[in-house]
């Protein structure tokens, strides 16, 4: 019996080519339609009833699609956009299978959304022999492209059972490879694991342009965009394993820019994955590393004996201090943006599943609150008060001690992700929509809201709203930075505009709190005094990276998105000592410090606990 199943395989894996010579079928590829720009929702309902379509460039008549593909940017904020471009496509008729893109994550960010279509934000599914892969490239609640690393032990399991003679269609919104990801590293893991398999080619968005190009051998077929006059789309008509692509103008008959052609029979593509980054390991600064299976977007948390993370797998994540080792897990049923709140009694912290978790310091449950909307804000307290934001723009006040809301307001018009700042009894916070909002806390009503320095300049005023990075409230003056990164000085009572001071990411306030210390998009940390004098630069140690820098015990520590984490003197600035703590891969966490180490993690699902000293 056992030998008649094998020769049942051995002859299916005989037959395969054969079998893959039977595939006919057509689908088209849409990309950055960032509704609701323009003609957009009109073009996406164009598509309602599309037949079969000539390919000019090769003198061939496709099949009627089956199928859409949307490689992302379907909106341009993200957000209730949303459902208007679901409706449109379902006024079409076919099916659809979307990806997010930058726009669609950057300010409010859909993967809640997606997964609820999907299942996860990156999946796949069959058709005709084929496997098509969708994956994320987009960031959560940040522009940057990132491969985070529950999505590649996501890849590694779901091509496991897969023949490398199945034809296989990777799409993601940014072009692997390109100089918006932190390193090649980020793209370079999804290439160590794609290399044995039959990759058709990278089918990609972002540069709103039909064209071909090649990365590590690979083909990278890119769309065009959904409105203005090179509105359309690709069309991928497979004959016989025969592939032709096109793009047709939607205000054209025909598809007329010939973009690719292969047997995708034939696995003629093998990729070069390249060099690595290669990382200095010093002994006397690393003391431990460990890995997780999702990717921390933000930076650990400590207690007496753990490091606690919320990582983008759901889970929240206890380190043995001593060891690194993984103490216990608890999941949540969304992704976990910020940062665990730590009490001598509890853990806080937030999903964007609309829960607000409280656990004991051994990873059990205490009490849940379901909000009802996505949480990427961290949670702040405030005597026996829990403050939270949603990405819809509320903001609730839950009793520590048991979770009920005691009060919720809804000023803000999107998405608050950034750190709350509790300064007397007042909250102060960052949103989206261009604003900073001023709550009290005892009853929940809200003082005033004042624009963004950006913001009140720009025409586009929510690209560049003070909502990255957490405000700061000391000796009566609100300081915040924005988008347009120009840092802006307000008096607290007359909600005056002091001062501004031009290319500012993100700011911290020193431990003696006479101090700010400002991340600067030139490369420069600076510490000023509240006369605004500038008390010492410290140049080529940082980046744009919306995060604070941390004084800890004489010292500030800094690192680069792409992993270059600096210690310095707090009095004189200068380099103590530099270390790559992640090979390329972004790190976007706050910096976690105690009496003896420093602890980091990134987006490849890696925390490191590193000695402060070097001996």
């Amino acid at each position: 019996m056992l030998n008649r199943k094998l020769r049942y395989i051995v002859l299916l894996v005989m037959l395969l080519p054969a079998l893959l010579v039977a595939q006919t079928f057509t689908f088209i590829q849409v990309t950055d339609c960032h509704v609701p720009h323009s003609d957009s929702l009109n073009f996406l309902r164009s598509l309602k009833n599309l037949g079969s379509v000539y390919l000019a460039p090769y003198k061939v008549t496709s099949e009627v699609p089956s199928f859409v593909v949307c490689t992302g940017d379907m909106t341009e904020f993200g957000g209730g956009w949303f459902a208007e471009y679901l409706q449109a496509c379902k006024e079409t008729s076919l099916p659809w299978y979307s990806i997010a893109g930058n726009h669609d994550n950057t300010w409010c960010s859909i993967r809640p959304d997606l997964k609820k279509l999907y299942s996860s934000p990156f999946y796949s599914f069959n058709y005709q022999g084929c496997y098509f892969i969708m994956l994320d490239s987009s960031t959560p609640q940040d522009p940057k492209p990132s491969f985070g690393r529950e999505q590649i032990v996501w890849l590694q399991k779901e091509l496991a059972p897969v023949s490398h003679a199945t034809p296989l269609f990777v799409f993601c919104h940014h072009p692997p490879g390109t100089s918006e990801f932190s390193s090649p590293e980020d793209s370079k893991r999804i290439l160590d694991i794609l290399q044995p398999y039959n990759v058709v080619a990278f089918i990609v968005g972002h540069g709103h342009k039909p064209s071909l190009s090649e990365y590590n051998g690979f083909p990278v077929i890119m769309g065009g965009q959904g409105y203005g006059d090179l509105a359309g789309y690709n069309v991928f008509y497979i004959k016989e394993g025969h592939l032709k692509v096109a793009y047709r103008k939607a205000k054209e008959k025909e598809a007329t820019i010939a973009i690719f052609e292969k047997d995708i029979t034939k696995q003629s593509f093998q990729s070069d994955s390249g060099s690595r980054i290669q990382t200095k390991e010093n002994i006397s600064i690393k003391v431990w590393e460990s890995q997780a299976d999702g990717s921390f977007k933000a930076g650990p948390s400590l207690g007496k004996d753990h490091v606690y993370a919320g990582a983008l797998d759901g889970k929240i994540y206890a380190f043995s201090k001593e060891n690194g080792k993984i103490v216990w897990t608890f999941a949540t049923k969304g992704e976990i943006l910020s940062r665990v709140l730590v009490t001598p009694s509890h853990l806080f912290s937030t999903s964007s599943d609309g829960k607000v978790y409280a656990l004991d310091h051994q990873g059990n449950l205490y009490w849940s609150q379901d909000i009802g909307t996505p949480l990427y804000a961290p949670a702040a307290i405030h005597g026996s008060y829990l403050l939270v934001a949603d990405r819809e723009g509320s903001v609730f006040c839950l009793e520590k001690e048991r979770g009920k809301i005691r009060w919720r307001q809804k000023h803000a018009e999107y998405t608050i992700e950034s750190m709350p700042c509790v300064y007397q009894d007042s909250l102060y916070l960052g949103a989206w929509d261009g604003y900073l909002y001023h709550y009290c806390i005892s009853d929940g009503s809200l003082k005033y809201k004042i624009q963004g320095v950006s913001s009140s300049k720009q025409s586009a005023s929510r690209y560049y709203s003070p909502a990255d990075c957490g405000p700061v409230a000391v000796h009566n003056k609100l300081y915040a930075t924005d988008r347009g990164y120009i840092l802006g000085e307000w008096d607290i009572s007359t909600q005056q505009l002091l001062r501004q001071w031009p290319k500012v990411a993100a700011i911290s306030l020193s431990e003696d709190q006479n101090h700010l210390y400002l991340r600067q998009t030139t490369g420069e940390l600076a510490k000023m005094n509240f006369s605004g004098e500038i008390q010492w630069i410290a140049a080529n140690v940082c980046d744009s990276t919306p995060t604070p820098a941390t004084e800890s015990q004489g010292r500030i520590y800094i690192c680069s998105g792409a992993g270059k984490l600096t210690a310095l003197d707090c009095i004189t600035g200068s380099v103590l000592w530099q270390y790559q703590v992640s090979g390329g891969i972004r790190v976007y966490g706050e910096i976690a410090v105690d009496e003896n180490f420093l602890y980091i993690s990134d987006m490849d699902g890696k925390i490191k606990a590193l000695a402060t000293k070097i001996k």
